[in-house]
């Protein structure tokens, strides 16, 4: 299946029945999944009440071998049976021995249950769902449960120049791995103070065969993620872009976070507008990666921001 140049907005899957199941407010896709340069607003999976009501993905349950998503936007999505199970307000990955790459996205005020913006988990016992994230901003996202804005339960997460900021959840208000998850590589992230509550929280106890560094992280509750992690600066002006035509982004103006990697190989090679690290941001003449999903251009020539 592959989608682009789309919207889908206030689309639902829902079961009225007791202990009903509802998957994929959007999109229900059990074979390949491509998405690019889409948007992804109001959309729910929604259960009646029971014990074992059940309700995933608000915009996309997606369970194929591999699933690419990328330049798309995800906001307002959610699912909320009223007694029961739920996962993944904007996205939920539900398979096993698959891959999910999430690419210059941004998920902003989606709902679950669990994993506010994103889920994985498999969908039987054999090697783990993969999920890797770059470039994407987490804005917002709540739960009534664990992660705000990503749960992850027996799944493998690779992420890399990703932000993080205002999520909020009982338990990971940023990123919450039960019991079974693993880390393949976590660098460049930016995990900014949250709503409420602990960024991150772990049911394991650490991921030694990681590849982790370079990450700022707003409080010590992801200490196993801490290994070579940035200085805790100041964020400076924090505000979210939305310029019409591009992917929003979470800019830190005047921020420590600016230029803030001298190891221009632990970044990604472009930011998620596409423009090619490092740059030159605080204009101190020596080119960094800027930690998160956006690399600040620097100072703008025109005041009023107009470039040619």
């Amino acid at each position: 299946v592959a989608i682009s140049d789309s919207v889908f907005e206030q689309n639902a899957a829902i079961a009225t029945l007791a202990n009903g199941q509802a998957s994929g407010g959007a999109l229900y896709v059990r074979s390949d999944l491509e998405v690019s340069r889409s948007i992804f607003l109001s959309n729910a999976a929604s259960a009646a009440s029971g014990a074992n009501a059940f309700a995933i993905g608000g915009a996309i349950s997606a369970s194929g071998a591999s699933s690419s998503i990328s330049d798309s936007r995800f906001e307002l999505n959610s699912n909320f049976p009223a007694g029961g199970f739920a996962l993944g307000g904007a996205i939920v990955l539900i398979c096993t021995d698959c891959f999910m790459q999430v690419g210059r996205s941004s998920f902003t005020a989606n709902a679950s249950i669990n994993g506010g913006a994103i889920a994985a988990r498999p969908g039987a016992p054999g090697a783990l769902p993969f999920l890797s994230l770059v470039n994407s901003s987490f804005l917002d996202n709540s739960v009534s449960g664990n992660g705000g804005a990503l749960h992850l339960d027996f799944a493998t997460l690779s992420a890399r120049n990703n932000s993080f900021y205002r999520n909020d959840a009982v338990a990971g208000s940023h990123l919450s791995f039960a019991l079974g998850s693993g880390v393949d590589v976590f660098g460049a992230n930016l995990l900014a103070p949250p709503f409420s509550g602990s960024a991150c929280s772990f049911d394991v106890n650490g991921f030694p065969a990681a590849i982790i560094g370079q990450n700022y992280l707003s409080d010590a509750s992801c200490g196993p993620l801490a290994a070579g992690a940035l200085p805790a600066g100041p964020l400076g002006t924090i505000r979210l872009d939305e310029t019409p035509g591009l992917v929003p982004v979470l800019q830190f103006s005047g921020s420590g976070v600016i230029d803030s990697i001298a190891a221009s190989g632990s970044c990604e090679p472009i930011d998620a507008r596409g423009t090619a690290r490092p740059v030159d941001g605080d204009e101190d003449g020596e080119a960094r990666c800027d930690v998160g999903a956006y690399e600040d251009p620097g100072p703008a020539v025109f005041a009023n921001g107009f470039e040619p």
